[in-house]
């Protein structure tokens, strides 16, 4: 039974090693995702070393619909108008 094990368990080893996904197509794949949920190219890179380190980690892009001056403008407004805080909130 033993030996019936071994050679069943060696098998499923074997063919798991010959199906497997190389890295490089994991990565590719993983760009492409990122790209598709409309992460900028300039983040991509960055963000796939940290997702290698962190794979549990999901990164979403925040999509605001406006662009680069607006939103410099907006971050230059009067403190009360602000969205980010400079103090974590509990």
């Amino acid at each position: 039974m033993k030996k019936l094990f071994s050679v069943i368990f060696s098998l499923i080893i074997a063919i798991t090693g010959v199906f497997s996904v190389p890295l490089y197509a994991y990565a590719s794949s993983y760009v492409d995702e990122l790209i598709a949920k409309g992460f900028p190219q300039s983040y991509v890179e960055k963000l796939t070393a940290l997702h290698e380190k962190h794979p549990n980690w999901i990164f979403e892009p925040l999509l605001t619909g406006l662009d680069w001056q607006t939103a410099v403008d907006g971050e230059r407004s009067t403190h009360s108008n602000q969205l980010i805080q400079k103090k974590l909130v509990i």
